[in-house]
C-alpha cells in the first residue's frame, strides 16, 4: 500500500512539474504590447451639426487592456459659440455599426465624448470578457462639427495587441486608413 501511495505522489508531482514548465513556455513565447498609430489626418468641414464630416478607424485587439484616443489640433484656435462643439470621439464595439447606416447601436457605444477644445483624450478599457464577446473588432469614429473651414489634426491611437516574442521582426510604421462616412449623424446617441 505505501509503495502504491508513494508511486502515486511522485506521478502527481511529476505532472504537476510538467505542468508548470509548459506553461511557463507557453506565456514566454508571447507578450502582450501596446500597437500605437501616429498619423495627421485632415478634418474637412460639417455640412450642418446633424451630418458632421466623419473618419472611421478599425482596429483589432488580441489581448485586454485600454483603447486610447487622442487628438490635438497644432496650430490655430478656433472660436466656437456658446453650445458648439468642435469634434466627437466614439468608442464603440464593431456590432453597433452596420456598414450603409446612418447610426449606431447604442447598447454597442462604449464611449462617447464631445470636446469645445482643439485637443480631446478619450480612453476605454477591455477585459477579457468584452474582448472575447465582441472578438476584438472595434472602431474609433471622430466626427467634426466645425463648419467653416477644414483644419489639419493629429490623432494618436494605441490599443492593446498580443505580440510573439519568438518572431523578432522589424517593426513597421502603421497606417490606419481612415474612411471617410458621409451623411453620419450622432443624433440618436447620447451625449
Amino acid at each position: 500500500m505505501k509503495k502504491l501511495l508513494s508511486r502515486t505522489v511522485i506521478a502527481v508531482f511529476a505532472f504537476t512539474v510538467i505542468f508548470t514548465f509548459s506553461s511557463v513556455s507557453e506565456s514566454l513565447s508571447v507578450e502582450s504590447a501596446t500597437e500605437r498609430l501616429d498619423q495627421d489626418i485632415t478634418m474637412q468641414n460639417a455640412t450642418s451639426i446633424r451630418d458632421p464630416y466623419t473618419l472611421m478607424f478599425n482596429i483589432n485587439l488580441s489581448a485586454p487592456g485600454r483603447i486610447s484616443v487622442h487628438i490635438r489640433k497644432p496650430e490655430g484656435s478656433f472660436h466656437l459659440d456658446k453650445n458648439e462643439k468642435l469634434f466627437r470621439i466614439i468608442i464603440v464595439d464593431a456590432r453597433g455599426y452596420h456598414s450603409g447606416s446612418r447610426f449606431l447601436d447604442k447598447k454597442y457605444i462604449r464611449k462617447s465624448v464631445c470636446f469645445k477644445h482643439e485637443r480631446g483624450l478619450v480612453e476605454y478599457s477591455v477585459d477579457s470578457l468584452e474582448l472575447d464577446s465582441s472578438k476584438g473588432n472595434f472602431m474609433i469614429f471622430i466626427a467634426n462639427f466645425y463648419k467653416k473651414r477644414p483644419y489639419q489634426a493629429h490623432v494618436q491611437l494605441m490599443y492593446p495587441v498580443v505580440k510573439s516574442t519568438e518572431l523578432k521582426l522589424k517593426p513597421l510604421e502603421m497606417k490606419l486608413r481612415p474612411m471617410e462616412i458621409k451623411g453620419f449623424s450622432g443624433e440618436n446617441m447620447e451625449e
